[in-house]
Parts: C-alpha cells; structure tokens; sequence
C-alpha cells in the first residue's frame, strides 16, 4: 500500500514539470526571437507536443506589472522537440521592466518565460550621458554626416571621436591635437627619455625630422622654458626627447613640441619618487 501511493505522488509531481526561463531584451526592437519549450503532454508531462497551433492570442504578455495583453501579431512556430518560436515587436517590447510572457493551449502543460526589458538608450555608449545632460541623441559615432539638435554631435566633434578610437578621421580632418602620449620617468635623475608622436595631416605620422624638432617644458604647472635635452627621432613618427636631470625635478612634466611640417603635439609626463 505504501509503495502504491508513493507511485501516485511522484505521478503527480511529474505532470506538473512546467518550463521557465530567462531572457534580456531591448525596448521598442522589432525582430527579437525567442525560443519557447519545450512544450509537453498536458497528460504524461513527458512526450513532446510537435503540432500544436499556437496563434497571437495564445501568447499572453504582461508588462511591468500591467493586464495581461495577447502578443501583438504572429503566433509561434514550431522548431524541435517541443521547442517553438515567437518573435516580438516593436509592440510587444514597448515597456520597459520585467516582462512575463505565457503560452497554455490544449494539450500540453503551460510554458513561460520571464524577460527584462531594458530602454534603447542603454547600450547606445557614444549616443547618451556626454552632451546636454544625458539627452539622447540622433546621430552615432560611426555616421560621417553631422546631426541637428541641441543634443546632436556635430559632424566636426564625431570625426575627432572616430580619429581618437581609430576608425578613420580622414575626412573632415579634426582640428584639434591627435591627444596626449603619457610616459614615466623617475625624479631629479639624469639619462632619461619622454616620447613624442609627430603627425603631418590627419592620421598620418611625420617621419625624418630627425632632432630638428623643438620642445618646451612646464614643471608642476609652472612657465614652459626651452629644453636642453637631446632630441633623436626613433622611427614610424616616434621621435624621443632625452631630458637632464634638472629636467625631471618634478612632479609632473608637460611636454609641448613643435616640427616642421608638423602638428603641435603635447606629453604629459607622470614623475614616480626615486
């Protein structure tokens, strides 16, 4: 008898095996897919159900804890071993927050997922939280023309951004310096050399200056003063600046460098204790 109704229970909590998951989506996108299963018999909770017709109205959403609402269009398709497929819209994404989708036809046990919808502007990194108080705007990093709007980068301020992450920067050619090289020295010690990059125009480094290039030193935010220091070019627009000892007496050493035919280029210069 008593085997008898443990046989019984583990029947019942078999039927039951209903399936979940998880799934991360993106507010407001057409064409997301998802996988829904594996949907099984609603009478041995085990055989997988491979012809079921599931239509919108049988896929049931709630938003952000709102009534439950029938997907928008387009039921689900079936693709293997009880597993069938959805693809939401624009519709069914737009809240933002936990949402619960839920399928139950007849025949088969009900299934479920629970997903999070996160807003666009998430993972939009170049597009939100720089300019205008972190107003999205319209226009990416990768578009080459300029934007419209107070929140817009402007065609001017994306080519510097391209140039900087080394996309290209070959059109419309940033007025601004190519940014900073950083290099470490140790204070108050002679022999010791800082690094600086020459660019021509654009992107494209200036090579053969040899030590005909000039330099000017500000330590620890004082005047600039000439250096003294030997200049010798290493090669690929890399040139080097061998600084004296007085040269490193400081905290931090500014670097601002000139060549003929060349962009104005600055080092920023970080000194460690001996």
């Amino acid at each position: 008898m008593k085997r008898l109704v443990f046989s019984i229970i583990l029947l019942f909590a078999a039927v039951p095996a209903y399936s979940q998951g998880s799934c991360l989506l993106q507010q407001s996108t057409a064409g997301q897919i998802l996988g829904m299963g594996p949907f099984v018999s609603s009478t041995d909770g085990n055989t997988n159900q491979n012809a079921l017709t599931i239509a919108n109205t049988d896929i049931r959403i709630k938003k952000s804890g709102a009534a439950w609402v029938s997907k928008n269009a387009g039921g689900a398709t079936f693709q293997e071993n009880g597993w069938y497929q959805i693809t939401l819209d624009a519709t069914d994404t737009n809240t933002t927050g936990i949402m619960e989708i839920s399928i139950h036809v007849s025949g088969a046990l009900a299934v479920w997922k629970t997903c999070w919808v996160e807003a666009n502007f998430v993972r939009s990194n170049f597009n939100l939280y720089f300019q205008n108080g972190g107003s999205a705007t319209t226009k990416i990093v990768n578009d080459t023309g300029g934007g419209s709007g107070t929140t817009d980068w402007t065609a001017t301020e994306r080519d510097q951004i391209r140039f900087r992450l080394g996309i290209d920067g070959s059109t419309q050619t940033p007025s601004a310096t190519q940014g900073l090289v950083y290099n470490l020295v140790k204070k108050n010690v002679a022999g010791q050399s800082i690094y600086i990059v020459f660019y021509s125009t654009g992107v494209t480094v200036k090579t053969g200056l040899g030590g005909t290039f000039t330099c000017s030193l500000s330590k620890d935010y004082g005047a600039f003063a000439g250096s003294t220091g030997t200049k010798s070019e290493v090669g690929n627009g890399l040139y080097k600046l061998t600084i004296s000892q007085a040269e490193s007496n400081a905290s931090l050493i500014y670097a601002f460098c000139t060549g003929d035919g060349t962009t104005r280029q600055y080092t920023a210069t970080f000194v460690t204790e001996q």
